[in-house]
């Protein structure tokens, strides 16, 4: 019994570990050109694995934009509580240059001498008795 032999039957050599690393480093270079191509040209959102998840990148996309919203209004809050913090030194500042201004003009010393300058003779209580 002769065996027939197909003409389109190939020979391979030995499956050794070394085809099999190269089989599978060119196995993965073209999946990943094949994927940088779909992601650039568009077609990866056509791929039926993509077409089932639509909702979900549409709720990542909507996450985004609402996260880039949020950071906006957090800023926009920062700046107004920078210039708050602010218009608080100056108020602060000025509050204790008042003080400080109503100490010098009530103070005892400063009353008697407005009073001499004045020609009004003060009789201090404090020394009356």
């Amino acid at each position: 019994m002769a065996k027939k032999v197909d003409s389109t039957e190939q020979t391979t050599p030995a499956a050794g570990p070394r085809n099999e690393a190269t089989r599978t480093k060119g196995s993965i270079s073209k999946w990943a050109g094949r994927l940088f191509r779909q992601i650039f040209s568009g077609d990866i959102l056509l791929t039926h694995s993509l077409k089932s998840n639509y909702r979900y990148f549409a709720a990542m996309a909507a996450m985004c934009f609402v996260s880039i919203v949020v950071m906006f209004m957090v800023l926009y809050a920062d700046m107004r509580y920078a210039k708050a913090e602010k218009e608080l030194r100056l108020v602060q500042e000025r509050s204790i240059r008042l003080q400080e201004e109503l100490y010098q003009r009530t103070s005892y010393d400063a009353v008697h001498d407005d009073l001499e300058q004045r020609g009004i003779i003060m009789q201090d209580p404090r020394s009356a008795h």
